[in-house]
């Protein structure tokens, strides 16, 4: 046998070996990776406490994720038969040991080499992966939604998400801002009516559903509000009303302002350009609501919000739970919004609870 020859068996028995070991290693990453999704994700013959579900439409991914589900629904992007359809946050050094336990397509042995970025766009990157044999391995992070250059994954962030809420999530995981400020308003400005439509959608499925358990137009609410800061002082607040039950969900709500920032910056040129001044004061959609102290908001806003039940939703909240300490229930009582009806408060357990146990502390 020539030194050659000997030589080319060698390589053949150490290629085999390697496609062997290659082999080897795929199936257990199979295996691992079935027993992860097993773990994570529901088996639809499994039995849960809750309604037997998928990762997508688990209980936990909230409104936010329905929202952008909804969008993408309408968009043509979400195949509701693919369980995989969901992102996972994994570290570039764990994606080169996966690699790692990979055979090459070119060289037919255990691959070996380095990762780069060849495109990054928000939150969205395009990976190669080159081989030492110079072979390359181009994939995508997220598809592309269809008819627009838009990434599925830079939608999805905008979600329930403000544009420091977003700085500082992507600092946490050293990521890089996707968008600067300017770029992030155009985009919620664009996704905006999309997220309105389903906000209708899903608060009227859910005073249907408070009507079928009641079997009347008339149903039970809770209602309470914030502000943007504490201390009674806030511009700005919002008071909702929600739906009784096990897991009470938004039936409606208002937001309320003392202030409108267009209003406010356009008072650096009321005396310099009047003409444009009150061009733009007549034409823009002012921001204030609300004439009064910042602790009238929750009242004033709850009023509001039974007062248009019945155009909105052609039902009545007869039953409220309330805050021992509050004030709209006088308000409701005094200025009933409804001629029929007479509502009546259930009182916060929670809430009587905490006032009772704070007096009881100041006698003792």
């Amino acid at each position: 046998m020539t030194h050659s020859s000997a030589l080319k068996k060698e390589k053949q028995l150490r290629l085999a070996r390697n496609t062997s070991k290659s082999r080897k290693i795929i199936n257990i990453v199979r295996k691992n990776t079935r027993e992860l999704q097993n773990y994570f994700i529901s088996n639809k013959s499994q039995s849960t406490s809750n309604e037997q579900f998928t990762y997508k439409t688990r209980t936990f991914t909230g409104p936010s994720c329905q929202k952008l589900t909804d969008f993408l629904k309408q968009k043509g992007t979400d195949d509701n038969n693919n369980i995989h359809d969901y992102y996972q946050i994994i570290h570039n050094s764990f994606l080169l040991q996966l690699m790692k336990q990979t055979v090459c397509a070119s060289c037919k042995l255990i691959w070996n080499g380095d990762m780069s970025v060849a495109k990054r766009e928000g939150l969205y990157c395009s990976l190669v992966f080159i081989c030492c044999c110079s072979h390359e391995i181009k994939f995508n992070t997220s598809k592309q939604c269809l008819n627009t250059s838009k990434r599925d994954i830079n939608v999805r962030i905008f979600a329930g998400f403000g544009h420091q809420g977003l700085v500082k999530l992507c600092a946490i995981l050293n990521v890089p801002l996707p968008t600067d400020e300017d770029h992030f308003s155009d985009t919620l400005d664009y996704l905006l009516p999309t997220f309105e439509s389903y906000k209708l959608r899903s608060m009227k499925n859910t005073v249907e559903e408070a009507c079928k358990k009641s079997n009347e137009r008339k149903i039970t609410v809770s209602g309470d509000g914030t502000w943007q800061k504490r201390g009674f002082s806030s511009l700005h607040g919002v008071v909702e009303v929600l739906s009784n039950g096990p897991t009470s969900k938004v039936i409606d709500l208002e937001r309320l302002s003392k202030k409108c920032s267009i209003c406010t910056g356009l008072l650096s040129i009321k005396y310099s350009d009047p003409k444009k001044y009150s061009e733009i004061k007549n034409k823009h959609q002012c921001e204030v609501n609300h004439v009064g102290s910042s602790a009238s908001m929750k009242v004033a806003g709850i009023h509001r919000l039974f007062a248009r039940s019945k155009m909105l939703y052609n039902v009545k909240y007869a039953h409220y739970i309330g805050d021992g300490d509050a004030k709209v229930f006088p308000k409701l009582i005094s200025d009933s919004p409804y001629e029929d009806v007479s509502i009546t408060k259930i009182e916060d357990v929670n809430h009587f609870s905490k006032k009772m146990l704070h007096r009881l502390q100041k006698i003792a």
